[in-house]
């Protein structure tokens, strides 16, 4: 309550303050007619007084005389002086397209991310095929595609798998791309609907730091912005090898004395390929696009858009090396040929900014999808059964609705500029027939293992004030809310994991803070300091078991870092940053251990992280061989307290039957040349190099480690091991 008054204070204080005189300036692009984000607005030609925001808008509140001039300053565009003497409230200046310079780069304690702008001129001067390369230019950011290019990209970002997008937030225009409680996996973001040549800019971030996003956002978050006008009409075909072609349409859809201040245009793209395996992937989609962008009056813009999406495929899978060494397929065979899948997705999104009276912006959003998914996979081919192999197939139907707000409001204080922002946001997910099946030829289904449908709903409230101390410093507070609440409704009788048909319910809530403070200390030279705690989201399945306790995994963190731009050409950005995770207690570890050669596990070893302990149980025999996994019913035979990040010390401990156990985030064991693996698959290499280059080096995993006497282990005639990881069901 004490935090609810002191917001409400805060807001109003400031909008009493909001009352001074003030004057609203409008940046667009003279040839696209797009507002332009993160101009640098000088007073003098070195003292910043500010920048742009997201709508090409700078503000000022009678802190300068009509003697003034202002130097305007952004990256692609020739430099503008203003005389304040000749401007006027809510005026719009014209900005001249010009060649791309860095040194229009400016390193200020007040922008925390100086390179929103450049990422704009990435983009124009790259060309990417598709919408997820763009992601790529996040540093150190590594994509790859995993099954026949209609299947979202596999990601990766500070040591985290964040497989289709578990760990990282991805949006449209404000519009969600991740699908929580998705049949493949949380929070797979498949942005493949989004036509890459529509996208102006993108905007990331890494780290949980961020107040405006919540779940999923822990690696950090990447905000696609698509363009609101064309500059010119497009039309383009392309052709290459392994009957791989695309065609793309863009144009305008207002005459030119309509385009004063709205505009509205189409894009459409459709590509083929069945690419270089010896199964052909028959790849095909189809995209469509249209944007309209309106001045409604001098306070309010409007912005709809819609885009639809089809896309079908034959995978291309993966591969053990052994079946190449012994010419049961080639390199660029399959083991089952029938992986592929078919997904659709169409979307309609609807946003209105008002610039209310009292300087502060209000922004309502309302968007809506219709999504559909269907992919057939094979990771094990005949591990688990040998006679119809491992062919699994996930669908689901959804329809997903959702709204956001926000209220913003620049003001001083004293010689103190505060930002104050207050958003809310919800979103409902309504999935149908969300199933998993082993099938065999990619539709004959052998065995129904899931089956039902979910609702799912997610609101949140969040507070974020900005406050400028000073030119040199600068201090981000923020702190959200999130609560979820989930309905499954199981419609299989044979599901063993839940108490017959019906509906399960559950709900929970977390709170999460974010501080960031930068320091400008000297010319071009800013030092930060950032702190949070993120969190990402369970599959409605998997919490309605445990009411919904324990199923909002948190992760914290913190960034210590430097941006300096040492020569007009050069920007540098370094940090240190540290990261602290939770074991899941919903997964479950098992060492399967075949003792006879037969590739089938002839006993098992789990572990199971709960309390801040590892247990361990086993090894035994199994109950089943493959399929669904019960957990042992007995007395742990080992058990290890988890070992700390940071801890010089690990803990190890060793049971009464000799088994040793260690539990906890140690430096990763594993060498893997990521890069050179991504220019294998992709068909840019066929080999891998010697000696590689481990990507790997310097992350840390969480680790367990397993040490235990040959005599728990019979007397077979060789040991074999692998571990599979599951998540409780």
């Amino acid at each position: 309550m004490k935090l609810c008054l002191l917001i409400f204070s805060i807001l109003i204080f400031t909008s009493v303050e909001a009352q001074t005189k003030h004057k609203i300036l409008h940046f667009v692009d003279q040839d696209a007619q797009v507002p332009i984000t993160s101009a640098n607005i000088f007073k003098k030609p070195h003292q910043l007084i500010g920048t742009t925001d997201n709508n090409g808008n700078f503000e000022y509140f009678g802190r300068l005389t009509d003697a003034d001039s202002l130097y305007v300053v952004a990256i692609g565009f020739e430099q503008m002086v203003l005389h304040i003497d000749t401007v006027s409230n809510y005026t719009i200046f014209n900005l001249l397209p010009s060649k791309t310079m860095l040194s229009a780069v400016v390193v200020t304690a007040n922008n925390l991310n100086p390179y929103h702008a450049i990422s704009q001129t990435d983009i124009r001067l790259r060309g990417v095929s598709n919408s997820q390369e763009v992601l790529r230019i996040v540093p150190g950011l590594f994509i790859g595609q995993p099954q026949g290019g209609g299947k979202a990209e596999q990601i990766f970002l500070r040591g985290f798998d964040n497989d289709h997008g578990t760990d990282i937030n991805l949006s449209v225009d404000g519009m969600p791309i991740n699908m929580v409680s998705h049949a493949h996996g949380q929070g797979y973001g498949d942005s493949h609907f989004i036509i890459p040549e529509t996208i102006e800019s993108t905007n990331y971030e890494k780290g949980m730091y961020n107040t405006s996003k919540g779940d999923l956002a822990v690696s950090g978050f990447a905000a696609f912005h698509t363009t609101n006008a064309l500059d010119k009409n497009v039309i383009k075909v392309e052709g290459r090898q392994f009957n791989t072609y695309r065609a793309l349409g863009m144009f305008s859809l207002l005459p030119k004395a309509m385009q004063d201040k709205q505009s509205w245009y189409v894009a459409s793209e459709y590509r083929y390929s069945n690419a270089y395996f010896d199964h052909p992937q028959h790849f095909k989609r189809f995209n469509f696009f249209t944007k309209y962008t309106g001045q409604l009056s001098e306070n309010n813009q409007l912005t709809i858009s819609s885009s639809t999406m089809h896309s079908s495929w034959m995978a291309s899978g993966q591969i053990p090396e052994v079946a190449v060494a012994e010419g049961l397929i080639g390199f660029y065979g399959a083991i089952d040929p029938n992986e592929g899948g078919i997904t659709n997705r169409t979307n309609a999104n609807a946003q209105l900014v008002t610039n209310l009276k009292n300087s502060a912006i209000l922004k309502n959003q309302l968007y809506f999808s219709h999504y559909t998914f269907d992919l057939t996979s094979n990771f094990t081919y005949f591990l688990e059964d040998s006679i119809n192999g491992d062919e699994i197939r996930q669908k689901e139907h959804r329809n997903l609705f959702g709204y956001n707000g926000s209220y913003s409001l620049d003001n001083y204080i004293g010689g103190i500029k505060l930002n104050s922002t207050l958003g809310w946001n919800t979103r409902w997910d309504f999935i149908r027939n969300i199933s998993l099946s082993h099938t065999v030829n990619r539709y004959t289904i052998i065995d129904p293992l899931k089956l039902g449908n979910i609702n799912e709903a997610q609101g949140d409230v969040y507070f974020n004030e900005e406050i400028n101390f000073s030119p040199k410093w600068t201090l981000d507070l923020g702190i959200r809310y999130d609560y979820f609440h989930y309905q499954y409704d199981n419609q299989l009788a044979s599901d063993t994991t839940l108490n017959g048909i019906g509906k399960y319910n559950a709900h929970n809530a977390v709170v999460s803070p974010k501080f960031k403070l930068s320091y400008l200390a000297g010319k071009d030279v800013q030092l930060y300091l950032f702190a949070g705690k993120g969190f990402h989201s369970n599959d409605a399945r998997v919490v309605v078991l445990e009411g919904g306790k324990e199923t909002l995994p948190a992760a914290y963190g913190s960034d210590l870092g430097i941006v300096a731009k040492p020569v007009k050409n050069l920007l540098l950005n370094a940090a240190v940053w540290y990261s602290y995770l939770q074991f899941d207690e919903k997964t479950l570890l098992e060492f399967k251990i075949d003792t006879d050669n037969d590739n089938k596990e002839d006993l098992v070893i789990q572990c199971v992280p709960k309390n801040g302990k590892m247990y361990v149980y086993g090894p035994v025999k199994p109950a089943t061989v493959g399929g669904t996994t019960s957990t042992i019913n007995s007395d742990a035979n080992a058990e290890v307290n988890i070992t700390p990040y940071a801890s010089s010390t690990p803990t190890v401990a060793t049971s009464s039957k000799g088994i040793k156990v260690f539990a906890g985030p140690r430096d990763d064991p594993f060498f893997f040349d990521l890069p050179q693996y991504l220019k294998i698959v992709s068909g840019q290499a066929t080999s891998y190099n010697n000696p590689g280059t481990d990507a790997l080096a310097g992350t840390n995993v969480l680790n367990v480690v397993v040490e235990l006497p040959k005599s728990l282990l019979g007397t077979g005639s060789g040991i074999n091991v692998w571990l599979e990881t599951k998540q409780k069901s």
